[in-house]
């Protein structure tokens, strides 16, 4: 099962109705309801329902922020089903509004074909260490350098910092991959908390898979849904079920 694939953007995820739109506004510059250099402890929880051919899984997920006691952060992301699990977390610093991503781990359980990885960020050095293989990637760094979690709150922030067209350097198993967004407009959704203002981010491809993700204007553009769509089938959707913020 493409577990990982939910927790993209959130990289995220009690079955329930999905988010609709209710209204749909022209593009315009975010409130800056979150820091462009700050960030706010969460909780987030999410529903998923993912259809793997004639099958379909039920997925809950819960996103968790919190600062540490050095004001360093940790990010973690546990999704589980009937067959699977998948957890990852992520600790990094928070310099003038700029993501340092320090160490990454992901562990899968059940169906989720996937070795476990434990990377270490060595920005001083500029290298990626593997901390279960010993390997050490000195190729493969970017001084925007990012994880699997931590690209997704870069979002938030420069969302909130009025960008439109988003670039990100994501380190994945062994090499450095090219994320590229751009905001396409505001929207609010009916969701299972109330009503959300949000604004709308497309990543931009090359196939015909359309992946776009809602992020909550009054909520530090915290994510509340996220649709993953080819040859206009929805393959999956995640939604908000709960936040405390």
């Amino acid at each position: 099962m493409r577990f990982l694939h939910l927790s993209l953007l959130l990289s995220l995820l009690v079955s329930g109705s999905p988010a609709g739109a209710v209204t749909t506004a022209p593009a315009a510059t975010p409130p800056q309801t979150l820091s462009s250099t700050s960030l706010s402890p969460f909780k987030a929880r999410y529903s998923s329902r993912y259809k793997l051919g004639f099958l379909s899984f039920d997925i809950d997920a819960d996103r968790t922020l919190q600062q540490l006691t050095d004001n360093s952060w940790q990010l973690q992301f546990s999704a589980s089903a009937s067959a699977a699990s998948l957890d990852e977390t992520t600790h990094f610093q928070l310099n003038h509004g700029k993501i340092q991503p320090l160490e990454y781990s992901l562990k899968g359980s059940g169906m989720i074909q996937e070795d476990d990885r434990a990377f270490r960020f060595d920005h001083k050095a500029k290298t990626v260490l593997n901390s279960l293989s010993g390997d050490i990637f000195k190729n493969q760094w970017h001084d925007q350098i990012q994880d699997r979690l931590t690209y997704m709150l870069q979002i938030s922030l420069d969302v909130a910092a009025g960008k439109r067209q988003l670039e990100y350097p994501v380190f994945e198993k062994n090499k450095i991959k090219m994320h590229h967004y751009e905001v396409v407009g505001e929207e609010t959704l009916s969701t299972r908390i109330g009503p959300l203002r949000t604004i709308k981010v497309r990543q931009i491809r090359q196939d015909k898979r359309s992946i776009t993700a809602w992020l909550a204007i009054d909520h530090q553009y915290v994510l509340v849904k996220l649709a993953d769509k080819q040859n206009n089938s929805t393959r999956y959707a995640i939604d908000l079920v709960s936040l405390e913020d």
